[in-house]
C-alpha cells in the first residue's frame, strides 16, 4: 500500500512549517520554561482564532474545519517538531476527541463551538483509570433530586490543569463511567500545579469537592470513551514523531558543522551509523503514525486498540532512543541547560507515560495476539 498526502494536505503542512518556523523557535521554548508557566496568549490566539487549529476536527456547523485525523496528525507533527508550549495538545488533542467521541446533545455543540472559536481552552481528567486518560485518580458523580450533577474526587497528572478554562472529567456513576464538563470557576474546583519532569508540558492535580458539573455523555458508554482515548493516543504519536524529526535535524546539523581532528565529525563512521539509525527510526515511525491515523479516520482497522497499542509502543520507544542518540552526537554541549536537547529528551520520556506506558501497550498487544 502506498500512502501519500494529498495536494491540500501537503499545502497545509507547508503553511504549518512556515508558521511554526517563524513563530515558534528556541526563544518561545525558553520564555516558557524559564518563566512562570504562563502560555503566550498572543500565540494561542493566532493558533486558535487566526489559523483555526483548535477546531480542526470540529464540524463545520460548530465553526470548525471538519478535517480528518490525518490533517490533525500533520498539525501535531509540526507542533512536536517545534516543541510547542501552548494549550493546543490539551484542547485539540485531548478535549476535542473526547467531546466528538463520547459527548452528545446541545452541550457538546456549545463546547465544541467555543473551542473552535478559541474562546476557551480545555483538558481531560480521568477519574476512571484506563479510559480517557489525562491523569489518574478516582472521581465519583452524584445527582440530586432536581437532576443536578456534582463531582467529588481527585485526579493527578492532568495536562494544563491549572490553566484550562474547562475540564472534561471521566467520573464514576451508578450506570458506569461518564463524561462531565466542569468550569474552572465552579465551586469546589481546585487545580494545583505539579512539578513535572518535562518543563514544556505543565501538569497539575485536580481536586473536586461537590463541584457542579454538566453531564455531556451517556453513562456507561465505555466504547466511546475508549475510542476517544485511542484518537488522542494517535495524536500524541504524531507529536512524538515531530520531536524525533527535530532530534534528527539537530544531530545532522551538528555532525556537519562540528570539526574534530581536522574534519566534520559526521565523516566518522560511528556518527554516520548513529544518524542513519535515527533516520530509519523517524521514517519507520512516520509510516506507522500516518497509517494509524488513516485507519482510524476511515474506520478500516479490524482491531483499533491493537493498532494503536502497536503504534504507540513503537513510536514512544523510538522517540526516547532518538532523543538519547542526539545527546551522543552532541557530546558535552548536549548536556547543558542552554541547549534544547534535554527538553526533547524530557518530552520523549514524559509523553511515553502520559496516556499509557509502553508496557501497558505491549501487554495489550500480547493479549490481542494470544502471546
Amino acid at each position: 500500500m502506498r500512502f501519500a498526502l494529498s495536494d491540500e494536505q501537503g499545502s497545509f503542512r507547508e503553511v504549518l512549517e512556515d508558521f511554526f518556523g517563524s513563530r515558534v523557535g528556541a526563544d518561545h521554548r525558553r520564555r516558557f520554561v524559564d518563566g512562570d508557566g504562563a502560555y503566550d496568549e498572543r500565540l494561542w490566539a493566532e493558533l486558535a482564532e487566526g489559523l483555526g487549529l483548535s477546531g480542526l476536527l470540529v464540524q463545520e456547523g460548530a465553526g470548525g474545519s471538519e478535517a480528518s485525523l490525518v490533517e490533525q496528525v500533520v498539525l501535531f507533527e509540526q507542533a512536536g517538531r517545534n516543541l510547542l508550549c501552548s494549550p493546543l495538545f490539551a484542547t485539540a488533542g485531548l478535549a476535542v476527541p473526547a467531546l466528538l467521541e463520547a459527548a452528545d446533545g446541545l452541550v457538546r455543540q456549545e463546547l465544541l463551538s467555543k473551542i473552535a472559536a478559541g474562546a476557551i481552552t480545555a483538558t481531560v481528567a480521568s477519574g476512571e483509570p484506563g479510559r480517557v486518560r489525562g491523569g489518574d485518580g478516582t472521581v465519583d458523580a452524584a445527582c440530586d433530586a432536581a437532576g443536578n450533577w456534582s463531582l467529588s474526587g481527585t485526579c493527578t497528572a492532568v495536562v494544563d490543569a491549572a490553566t484550562a478554562d474547562l475540564v472534561l472529567v471521566v467520573a464514576a456513576t451508578t450506570g458506569g463511567p461518564a463524561l462531565f464538563a466542569v468550569s474552572k470557576d465552579a465551586a469546589g474546583f481546585v487545580a494545583t500545579p505539579s512539578k513535572a519532569f518535562d518543563p514544556t508540558r505543565p501538569l497539575g492535580i485536580l481536586s473536586l469537592d461537590a463541584a457542579p458539573a454538566q453531564l455531556v455523555g451517556a453513562a456507561g458508554d465505555v466504547r466511546s470513551l475508549d475510542r476517544a482515548r485511542l484518537v488522542s493516543t494517535v495524536i500524541m504519536t504524531a507529536e512524538q514523531l515531530g520531536g524525533m524529526q527535530a532530534c534528527l535535524d539537530m544531530a545532522v546539523a551538528y555532525a556537519g558543522s562540528r570539526v574534530q581532528f581536522g574534519r566534520p565529525i559526521g565523516a566518522f563512521q560511528a556518527i554516520k551509523h548513529r544518524c542513519s539509525d535515527m533516520f530509519v527510526a523517524v521514517e519507520s515511525s512516520r509510516s506507522v503514525v500516518y497509517y494509524a491515523a488513516w485507519s482510524l479516520a476511515e474506520a478500516t482497522a479490524q482491531d483499533e486498540e491493537l493498532l494503536v497499542a502497536m503504534t504507540s509502543s513503537s513510536v514512544s520507544t523510538a522517540f526516547q532512543r532518538t532523543a538519547s542518540s542526539l545527546l551522543q552526537v552532541l557530546g558535552g554541549i548536549g548536556y547543558t541547560w542552554e541547549h534544547d536537547a534535554h527538553l526533547f529528551l524530557k518530552r520523549a520520556v514524559s509523553s511515553a507515560r502520559l496516556l499509557a506506558v509502553v508496557d501497558d501497550h505491549l501487554d495489550t498487544v500480547a493479549a490481542k495476539l494470544g502471546l
